[in-house]
């Protein structure tokens, strides 16, 4: 009773002023070194965790954040686990480490019956949602949501099940459901509106943002239109001076969507006015941006530049580092146009060098991560093989071996991936102030730059090389199909995409054109196991659809041990194509990719099954096999998604499969060279200034 005494006290001064942190820490720490019983001492190291996470010490707070889940779990306290848990992914949730957060709340519901408890289980439910739209996963977001709604429909809160709502609504926007989230504004307008007078003035104004946002993306610019207005409308008779700025931030957005370029520069003027008084900073960065845009809209580079200018100086000031790219990405744009190409290299790598520091952060973050995540659960497996008899004890000993080795393996391949980023990361800042303090022509600069990509370059080459061993050869390809181009581009030096060939046991000719899970490295790794699957599945199979199937079954028996709760579900889209020449037959098995063939003007589409190679919800499902004959003059073409999936254009959109099918059956007749010098030019000019989102991999083959 003594130590629970002291907890309270130390407890209530560390509400009192946050000055007094360090001196509470040090008493905790004193208080918990004389403290005997540990349930006590798991109290006293939560409570410290959670100091120096209001601190912003996160390493000190996963520390002792890990103690006392350890000593929870030696306990069996379940209280005390569950808390434990819940902190861990609070400070995982706060410092961006969705990963970890969403493994840590996911431990919580092991330790208390969500039906005894089910404010905190809806909490959960609705963290977890949460991170897995964060994470894109919307299947299980709404899986999520629905358990939280579920919990709390039999108490008949219905303002709890609209907050519940609202991160649910947000989901349905990113997942491009647009009417679902219409279903659901609907029905959180109605409950609320009937129920709640606050709802009235506050929360409806959220529903108008959202209802704004789907209508801008389906195009409709019209509604967005009358949508912005009632927003601002309900926003002026509140008197909140934010949501009136908010509201005639749509306004602006809208007018320029919709070029009234007046209208817009007036919206946005007022907005930029209003946020200098109540020192909204990142309102006014963001709508800066937007009369930049309006400037470059008008073909006014200096008045573009100007606003530019004053964005970035609060974006600096800030550090937020995601608006310093995009503005320094168009202030190269618009200093071009005002051919002044020596700020316009300048601004462009620093955009670049930013890049590459999100980059290097997110692999020491990784690392990170990995050895956080290897401690917890190695202490938890020496306190179940302590409290398991000695045979039970051997074997999990031997399964934890096995652990170790996947872990520590994948620890390495991190390590090893994040000790090349830091290089990297070093090297392009070695380049960037080389080009700070140049007093030389552009074209010196120019030079020092490629010389330095080259040394990068250089480092990687020899993880390219491997993976190109594992590609189809060009003589393979040239003695079968004669006639032909490959326009292979890899958003990195290795690539998830690939292209594999090889002779079957009919002496058929076999041809794939696959896109792995991931690029880059993980990609890559992954485009191996995919290759190799396919090469133990033609010691077997001819037929396409078998060949795929076994694949498949392959990739999934490999994956199984990755170490996630539901074993992997990484694997390929992928075409298989099987050449009978001397019979003028072509065999097509197809997942997710489809394959074109031109004949006589006309396109034909050989659809391919809406599941990958690998595991799915159709995973017992076999693959279609198609059967074609093909005919003299025919064209074939075989691609993943990469090319029709970029962004860029004018409007910077996706380039999308029409345009392409488009593009092809206007140079279908051309000599398949000139078709790749097409595509090839055609998608470096649609890129532009953006960056390239995926690996790119199309063949033609004429017949």
């Amino acid at each position: 009773m003594r130590y629970y005494n002291l907890i309270l006290i130390f407890t209530f001064f560390c509400n009192l002023a946050y000055a007094q942190n360090q001196r509470l820490l040090d008493s905790l720490t004193h208080v918990y070194n004389t403290c005997n019983t540990d349930t006590h001492k798991v109290l006293i190291l939560r409570k410290i965790a959670y100091l120096y996470s209001e601190n912003n010490n996160s390493t000190k707070a996963f520390e002792y954040g890990i103690k006392a889940l350890n000593l929870a779990l030696k306990t069996k306290d379940d209280y005390h686990i569950y808390r434990s848990y819940l902190g861990l992914g609070i400070f995982s949730d706060n410092i961006g480490k969705q990963a970890d957060a969403l493994y840590y709340y996911t431990q919580t519901l092991n330790y208390f019956e969500p039906s005894n408890n089910p404010s905190d289980a809806c909490l959960m439910y609705t963290r977890i949602a949460g991170l897995y739209t964060s994470l894109e996963n919307y299947k299980k977001a709404y899986e999520y949501y629905d358990k939280a709604i579920d919990l709390i429909s039999p108490t008949k809160d219905s303002l709890l099940k609209l907050q519940i709502m609202l991160p649910k609504l947000t989901t349905y926007v990113s997942d491009k459901k647009y009417n679902e989230a219409r279903k659901l504004l609907s029905y959180m307008d109605s409950v609320g509106s009937k129920s709640y007078k606050e709802w009235n003035k506050f929360q409806k104004l959220y529903i108008y943002e959202n209802l704004w946002l789907i209508d801008i993306n389906e195009k409709k610019l019209n509604d967005a239109l009358k949508v912005a207005k009632q927003s601002l409308k309900l926003a002026e008779e509140s008197k909140n001076k934010e949501f009136i700025i908010s509201s005639k931030s749509l306004l602006a957005k809208t007018y320029f969507e919709l070029k009234d370029l007046n209208n817009a520069y007036s919206y946005t003027d007022e907005v930029i006015k209003e946020c200098l008084i109540i020192e909204d900073y990142n309102q006014l960065m963001e709508h800066y941006v937007v009369l930049a845009d309006i400037w470059i809209e008008r073909g006014n580079y200096q008045e573009a530049k100007l606003s530019l200018s004053k964005a970035l100086r609060i974006a600096r000031e800030g550090n937020v580092i995601s608006s310093k790219i995009e503005i320094l990405k168009k202030l190269s744009l618009v200093t071009e146009n005002l051919s002044e190409s020596k700020d316009a290299l300048i601004f462009f790598k620093e955009a670049i060098s930013l890049e590459d520091s999100i980059t290097n952060n997110k692999s020491q973050n990784i690392i990170a991560e990995i050895q956080t995540r290897t401690e917890t659960e190695q202490k938890q497996k020496e306190i179940e093989i302590l409290n398991k008899d000695k045979k039970l004890a051997s074997t999990q000993l031997e399964n934890e071996k096995a652990q170790k080795f996947y872990l520590y393996g994948g620890l390495a391949l991190v390590i090893f991936f994040g000790i090349f980023m830091y290089n990297r990361f070093r090297i392009t800042n070695k380049q960037k102030q080389i080009i700070e303090n140049q007093k030389i022509e552009v074209e010196n600069a120019k030079h020092i730059v490629e010389e330095k990509h080259k040394e990068i370059t250089d480092s990687i080459n020899y993880a390219e090389r491997i993976q190109r061993s594992f590609l189809a050869t060009k003589e393979l390809l040239d003695i079968n199909l004669k006639n032909y181009f490959l326009f292979f581009k890899p958003k990195d030096i290795v690539s998830g995409d690939f292209y594999w060939a090889s002779k079957l046991n009919n002496n058929y000719f076999a041809l794939a054109i696959a896109d792995s899970t991931g690029h880059g490295v993980p990609g890559a790794i992954m485009s191996l196991l995919n290759v190799t699957s396919l090469e133990k599945a033609i010691e077997h199979h001819n037929n396409p659809a078998e060949i795929l199937d076994h694949t498949r079954q392959t990739i999934i028996e490999r994956l199984k041990k990755d170490g996630s709760a539901e074993g992997g579900k990484d694997g390929m889209d992928c075409i298989l194509m099987v050449f009978d020449f001397a019979n003028r037959q072509l065999q097509i098995a197809a997942a997710n990719n489809p394959v074109w063939i031109i004949r006589e003007n006309k396109l034909i589409e050989i659809k391919p099954d809406k599941m990958p190679v690998g595991k799915s919800e159709r995973q017992q499902t076999t693959f279609t096999l198609h059967n074609v004959d093909f005919q003299t003059g025919d064209t074939i073409y075989a691609l993943t998604d990469g090319f029709t999936d970029q962004f860029g254009g004018p409007n910077g959109k996706k380039f999308m499969s029409k345009k392409l099918k488009e593009l092809l059956l206007a140079n279908a007749t051309l000599p398949m060279s000139q078709q790749k010098q097409l595509l090839e030019t055609t998608f470096k000019n649609w890129v532009g200034y953006l960056e390239q989102v995926d690996d790119v991999c199309i063949i033609g083959i004429k017949i």
